[in-house]
């Protein structure tokens, strides 16, 4: 029986929930000042995920991805990173690394095959005419290999389309996932 919260009709977040880099990135700019409603409602439902009672997890790839991104946002003049400072990705660094410390957020292992899962599933999407980062597929594969471990569904947490898109397009995914955009009304 999936937990709260609830923040649609149609998105129910299970026990288990797997961050994808993404859903932390929204955080991460409201953070630094993001006046984006995406960014601000990412970080307010990431802040509820985070005080409730699922188990979240993520990878070792979204420890990579998330620092990559965060100083992606200081060294940048676009007005999408503008307004993020240094200041903002240390602080968001910390609460993050904090967040691991304390089993807040639990990083898997990778599974051994992985990245040759993740090139798989870009080769399926392309088949189907869609466009999958290499990131996100390994993503995919690890939020459905947990699942499979724990034998219950795992919800995806992101911003990402494309999560939602390639269960469309590979309904047996849904068997194992479901996907809340956290960056959503």
């Amino acid at each position: 029986m999936p937990c709260a919260p609830t923040w649609r009709s149609d998105e129910t977040v299970a026990d288990l929930v797997y961050l994808d880099t993404s859903a932390l990135l929204r955080w991460a700019a409201a953070v630094g000042g993001s006046t984006e409603d995406r960014d601000n409602r990412g970080k307010s439902k990431l802040d509820e995920l985070v005080t409730g009672p699922q188990e979240l997890g993520a990878s070792p790839i979204t420890i990579a991805e998330f620092t990559s991104v965060l100083y992606d946002y200081v060294r940048t003049n676009e007005p999408w990173g503008s307004f993020f400072e240094p200041e903002d990705a240390d602080t968001c660094t910390e609460r993050f690394m904090g967040w691991l410390a304390d089993g807040t957020i639990t990083i898997r292992p990778l599974g051994l095959r992985a990245f040759e899962m993740g090139m798989a599933y870009v080769e399926m999407a392309a088949t189907k005419g869609r466009r999958m980062r290499g990131w996100d597929a390994i993503h995919l594969y690890e939020a459905a290999r947990w699942a499979r471990d724990a034998g219950e569904k795992v919800t995806i947490a992101t911003s990402d389309g494309d999560f939602k898109k390639m269960i469309e397009l590979f309904p047996e995914f849904a068997a194992y996932l479901d996907v809340v955009d956290v960056s959503s009304s």
